[in-house]
């Protein structure tokens, strides 16, 4: 019934080319361990860089903050609610029948857009606003307002992740520019 299987018709045909069931299966083994070795390793790591995309997010709300107060000539803030682990850009007043609530925020300022989170399992650790001279505050709001000409607004934001991980955004207004750090960053006491 069935015909007789003899080594020549199992050895490979000279003409023929291709892999053998044992050859993919193989070449798929080895693939399989590489990328669960790749996965695993990448998502050891998502944590790091969830937190440094937190920074530059809270970073960019930073500049643009100070951009706007700039450029328009007017007033900009931003709200840090750190109980809630969210911050809000406020902007200048809005125009008549615009449907927004005008002088809602502080300072008589008005919301730009929602309120921004960071990014899953990011939370903002403390805000320490270089105005009040005091140590960073850990909780409730904290405001920080732009003007377009003056040095105000000089501020840090620590994020931390859910592995204890802190990452430190610092805004001098003298200079205008932000900078990130791993850690706790902290303004340079002027020289004597």
């Amino acid at each position: 019934m069935f015909p007789c299987l003899s080594a020549a018709t199992l050895s490979p045909d000279p003409g023929r080319r291709g892999f053998t069931l044992i050859e993919l299966l193989v070449v798929m083994a080895v693939a399989a361990t590489i990328l669960s070795l790749v996965v695993f390793r990448v998502d050891g790591l998502s944590p790091k860089y969830a937190l440094r995309a937190g920074a530059r997010e809270v970073g960019a709300t930073i500049d643009l903050a100070r951009g706007t107060a700039a450029s328009k000539g007017t007033r900009t803030a931003i709200e840090y609610d750190i109980d809630n682990n969210r911050y809000m850009l406020y902007g200048p007043p809005l125009r008549d029948g615009d449907d927004r609530r005008r002088g809602a925020g502080p300072w008589g300022l008005d919301p730009v857009g929602d309120w921004s989170y960071p990014p899953r399992g990011v939370r903002i650790k403390g805000v320490y606003a270089h105005e009040k001279g005091r140590s960073a505050q850990e909780r409730g709001e904290v405001r920080v307002r732009f003007d377009p000409l003056s040095i105000e607004g000089s501020h840090i934001v620590y994020l931390e992740n859910d592995q204890g991980k802190l990452f430190s955004v610092k805004f001098n207004a003298l200079l205008g520019s932000s900078d990130y750090a791993e850690g706790i960053a902290e303004f340079e006491a002027p020289p004597d």
